[in-house]
């Protein structure tokens, strides 16, 4: 499934090199997000350029419903996942 996201450039990045997908299945499926985190992440966040990422419907699902759970953006959410998850196996 193909979804227009808002990535920053770090992301747009990472995903030059990576299958998005395959990273977010490394994050554990019962996640939790740490808001206070998150929102730290989010007042550092430059820009933003929407593009198409290709996720499972399972995936997109799943961050969807962790988003809304939390009141936060999908992009924000997938953003925050995907450098996470490239900074704790330094992939980029």
């Amino acid at each position: 499934m193909v979804a227009k996201i808002k990535v920053t450039n770090s992301v747009k990045e990472i995903l030059n090199n990576y299958d998005a997908d395959e990273l977010l299945r490394t994050v554990p499926y019962d996640y939790k997000p740490n808001l206070n985190a998150i929102y730290s992440y989010s007042s550092r966040v430059k820009s933003t350029t929407p593009i198409s990422v290709t996720l499972t419907t399972q995936i997109l699902d799943w961050l969807t419903a962790i988003a809304e759970n939390n009141d936060i953006s999908l992009s924000l959410l997938f953003n925050f996942l995907i450098e996470t998850v490239a900074d704790c196996g330094k992939i980029h």
